[in-house]
């Protein structure tokens, strides 16, 4: 799934590289911008010939793991053509107020709206996401076009202020402002990013400066294009693609540890594999992947040894396919350190509504010895304070013969009555290979410190806050694609 963010056009500026993890687009006819009368998107896409995809979705994402398909084409002369539907439901919206406009002025603050990815699919495998957006000269994504549906007219203006990250974690204030009219209905809106850094000597930025601007203004130069970048972690390419070759790591206050070198770990029932190894330098390194593992390495895709993955609930489309996972140590001296996770968590505590909700998602390598796709869902019952929370679970992984990236995120959501105990709640639980965005690199020690909750929260309800918390991170940390424990 992409876990969207709650973001209403599904737009991902990674800085530098600008990467777009994208699903903005314009309609290429004369439809008219903040208007219900755009109905279609109509797309030429640059060097479209020379991708073979069958067909093209247009996809809504809400409540952290659903999705809804919008509309779809087929992929044909490097074109599509999507009709995009009058209405929908409100259980695919979500309040503006809650997306990336959060800190504008909304004129409504009831708005409800959500954006759309457009994906590209092969064989029925997801390959990657098209955009609508112009190139500067050296590759660099300078602005995007994305659609999104509203429930009503609304109108978002203002400017704000917040703190973005380059890949190496150095902080750049970034100017937000807005100028868009939105008409009910499908609109375009078009955002531009810019980014300035004074470099020292060694290519390490000092100070830096940015603007982020929303408007339903056309832009002009704006075309079609597939997002071929990167998908996480340095790689050459993303998830659920053989073309992965290496990990290429910054590490989130990396400079702070003095590790010899890290190793990518194979475990299997036979013996330890070491796949890769690397220096650690500069607070990263390098790991280059073997193009191939010897089966004396690789588990039975279906006796994974995640108790989740083990469940009959998941469907292997090729049973007879072999994999595994690997960890990423770091060593000091020769001796083993701890782990590396190329992950994400956020939270959110309400002390008003009494509410508290914590999202963690970890990417992780695995490799497979043929084509495999994993699809499925079911519901299983957690209990926090002895209040049932259901946990509904889903896959939708597509594996390419080689290495992978496969995401796993847990998010649950619980509340709390005036006297501070629990009253109820709800989480989901998904495997996909389809990256989510905002991922980096931590060091075990900075991951498991992510988990701290606010104290907004933690005085009224520490022993319930606290277990919620653990029992994702305990899951998640124990959670090894494949592999076996060490």
């Amino acid at each position: 799934m992409k876990i969207k963010r709650f973001y209403l056009f599904c737009i991902v500026f990674t800085c530098f590289g600008i990467v777009l993890t994208s699903c903005s687009k314009k309609d290429d006819g004369s439809d008219i911008l903040g208007s219900s009368s755009v109905t279609t998107i109509n797309a030429k896409v640059e060097n479209g010939s020379s991708y073979s995809f069958d067909n093209v979705k247009a996809v809504m994402y809400f409540d952290n793991s659903g999705e809804f398909v919008v509309g779809e084409s087929k992929y044909s002369n490097g074109e599509f053509n999507i009709e995009l539907p009058e209405t929908v439901d409100k259980a695919y919206l979500y309040q503006i107020v809650e997306s990336e406009f959060a800190g504008l002025t909304i004129s409504d603050k009831t708005a409800l709206g959500n954006g759309i990815t457009i994906e590209a699919y092969e064989s029925g495998s997801y390959e990657g996401d098209f955009y609508y957006g112009s190139v500067s000269q050296n590759g660099l994504i300078t602005s995007v076009g994305g659609y999104i549906y509203v429930d009503r007219d609304v109108n978002i203006t203002g400017s704000t202020t917040e703190t973005d990250y380059d890949s190496y974690n150095f902080p750049i204030p970034m100017t937000i402002s807005a100028n868009v009219t939105l008409k009910r209905g499908w609109n375009i809106v078009y955002m531009t990013k810019s980014v300035s850094l004074k470099l020292d000597g060694s290519g390490n930025a000092t100070s830096g400066s940015g603007t982020i601007s929303y408007t339903s203004k056309e832009q002009g130069g704006l075309k079609w294009y597939k997002d071929d970048s990167d998908n996480g972690g340095g790689d050459d390419n993303g998830s659920g693609s053989s073309s992965v070759t290496s990990i290429d790591a910054k590490v989130v206050n990396g400079n702070s540890y003095s590790f010899d070198n890290v190793k990518a770990v194979m475990y299997s029932y036979s013996d330890d594999y070491v796949a890769g190894s690397s220096k650690y330098s500069s607070g990263g390194f390098n790991v280059a992947l073997p193009e191939t593992i010897d089966q004396t390495y690789l588990l039975p895709i279906t006796d994974a040894d995640s108790e989740d993955l083990s469940s009959n609930w998941i469907t292997v489309s090729d049973k007879t396919a072999m994999g595994n996972g690997i960890s990423l140590e770091g060593y000091e001296s020769g001796s083993y350190q701890g782990d590396f996770y190329y992950g994400a968590v956020s939270q959110n505590t309400n002390a008003t509504t009494m509410s508290v909700s914590v999202t963690m998602t970890e990417g992780m390598y695995l490799y497979v010895d043929k084509d495999v796709n994993m699809t499925g869902s079911y519901t299983e019952t957690d209990y926090i304070d002895d209040i049932s929370v259901p946990i509904n679970y889903s896959a939708s992984a597509s594996l390419k013969k080689g290495w992978n990236i496969v995401y796993y995120t847990e998010s649950i959501s619980i509340k709390f009555n005036t006297n501070g105990d629990v009253t109820s709640g709800s989480g989901t639980a998904s495997y996909t290979s389809k990256d989510p965005g905002g991922l980096k690199w931590y060091y075990q020690d900075d991951f498991n410190n992510l988990m701290n909750v606010s104290s907004a929260l933690r005085s009224s309800r520490p022993e319930s806050v606290s277990k919620l918390s653990g029992d994702i991170e305990k899951r998640l940390s124990e959670f090894k694609f494949f592999q076996k424990s060490k």
